[in-house]
């Protein structure tokens, strides 16, 4: 249960900062470089789908419907980790950094056990998935997506890894790590998938190529950063067996976030199955309008991450006035980036 505390812990608070002037230099100092990786994220997915575009539009075809299916699985463990971020804030807020440490510990664990079985069920089923959501899809475009799911099956656990630890950094404030491993991770992403596309005529396979690289490099940095205890939030010795009573708090939050969001993406992932009986041409036109469409969503989901660790920071102080006050802020700017995308 949330403890109130006096007024001048509340204002002291990592959460509120005191006067007006603090919020939002914590804001721009989070939301600035969140921003910026979730731009250079979306960027590096549409030049991946350039690159793979000149193979020919199977080949798009075949990418796509392989991110449907891995946007659907990643963006229901990246709501996971939001409440990992959420759960840890909290604590933060409330000034008692160990609890802080053994949840944000407890929740990788966790995370990495849950992302290693789905993993192995879909390096095992992959085939099997592809062929009963995507019947109507061309033999070529299955051909090209089967190396594709491979690829991107075996890494799901680095991804998860690195979701879950930039949440962590992020809820202590600490944004520019992610940005800077996501910029790496970006750079070497490009870079491979070039070589191995253009140079090594490999197609398909270099894209996963230049995924497999990526995600190690970008869950490498994070995992090193945190564990040498720079991350923000110092781990303490953990164990492959959970600790539910520590992650009760952050199964709280992660069991309706996620249901929600298994929901909402598995909408998406129906619309790829009826696309994918519309022919080669119509799953290329989608894949590269999604890959657009992300675009529009930046501002809106970069205001998301900054407002879990604000707003989790306030409330765990204890600050519930203020928490209130800065859920209707960030409500507000939210209503007025979507209002200024919608016109423009």
């Amino acid at each position: 249960m949330l403890k109130r505390r006096n007024p001048d812990h509340a204002l002291n608070s990592p959460g509120r900062r005191g006067a007006s002037g603090g919020r939002k230099n914590q804001f721009l100092s989070l939301y600035v470089p969140v921003f910026i990786e979730q731009v250079l994220a979306t960027l590096t997915t549409m030049l991946g789908t350039v690159l793979v575009s000149g193979v020919g539009d199977y080949a798009v075809s075949g990418v796509g419907l392989v991110d449907s299916i891995n946007l659907f699985v990643v963006y229901t463990f990246n709501a996971i980790a939001t409440a990992v971020t959420v759960a840890v804030s909290h604590q933060i807020g409330a000034r008692n950094e160990p609890q802080a440490g053994r949840i944000a510990g407890q929740s990788l664990v966790v995370m990495a056990e849950l992302s290693v079985i789905l993993s192995l069920a879909l390096v095992f089923s992959g085939q099997f998935l592809l062929q009963i959501l995507f019947r109507g899809a061309e033999p070529r475009v299955m051909a090209a997506a089967r190396p594709y799911m491979l690829m991107s099956a075996l890494t799901l656990p680095l991804q998860v890894l690195y979701a879950t630890s930039a949440g962590i950094m992020r809820a202590s404030g600490n944004a520019r790590t992610p940005m800077l491993a996501t910029m790496l991770a970006n750079v070497v992403y490009v870079s491979t998938s070039y070589f191995s596309i253009t140079f090594l005529n490999l197609g398909v396979i270099g894209a996963g190529i230049g995924l497999t690289a990526s995600r190690l490099v970008s869950s490498g940095l994070v995992m090193l950063i945190l564990f040498q205890g720079r991350g923000g939030v110092f781990l303490p010795k953990m164990t492959l067996r959970p600790d539910f009573k520590v992650l009760a708090p952050m199964f709280r939050i992660a069991v309706p976030v996620g249901q929600d969001a298994v929901l909402f993406n598995g909408g998406k992932l129906v619309l790829q199955v009826f696309i994918s009986a519309m022919g080669t041409a119509a799953m290329a036109a989608n894949a590269i309008a999604n890959s657009l469409f992300g675009i529009l969503e930046l501002p809106g989901m970069s205001m998301t991450v900054v407002c879990m660790t604000m707003v989790g920071q306030s409330y765990g102080s204890g600050d519930i006035a203020g928490t209130r006050r800065q859920m209707l802020r960030f409500i507000g700017h939210t209503s007025r980036q979507a209002s200024i995308i919608m016109l423009c």
